[in-house]
């Protein structure tokens, strides 16, 4: 069975692409990930976009979210930049957080707008 959206006429697969791409087309953008792991069941949302967090608090988001070599690698870009280097730093952030949770195992189960399940 193919699906449809209504706005603009494309075919997909699957329900769940249609409905994804219709959030989309109709201007609601999705603003977190979440990510599980298959043996602890933990759950992780991640932001799509600018990380304010990174941005206010440097290395420190950084370690909190278990990223040591990459927050110690921001500092020392930071340092001769004189603070410049957290602004692309935040920029990066939640992409490298994502890159890490996939690392560690987590699987991306969907998109989603605000951080329930």
């Amino acid at each position: 069975m193919l699906w449809r959206c209504d706005k603009c006429g494309k075919e997909f697969k699957t329900k769940r692409e249609a409905v994804r791409h219709e959030k989309i087309c109709s201007g609601i953008k999705p603003n977190f990930k979440l990510f599980r792991h298959p043996v602890t069941k933990d759950i992780e949302f991640v932001r799509i976009g600018f990380c304010w967090p990174a941005l206010f608090f440097g290395f420190l988001w950084y370690l909190y979210k278990g990223m040591i070599a990459r927050g110690f690698f921001w500092l020392i870009i930071s340092i001769p930049t004189f603070g410049l280097g957290w602004i692309v730093a935040a920029f990066r952030a939640n992409k490298e957080l994502e890159k890490f949770l996939l690392q560690q195992g987590y699987k991306f189960v969907k998109y989603t707008e605000t951080k329930k399940i």
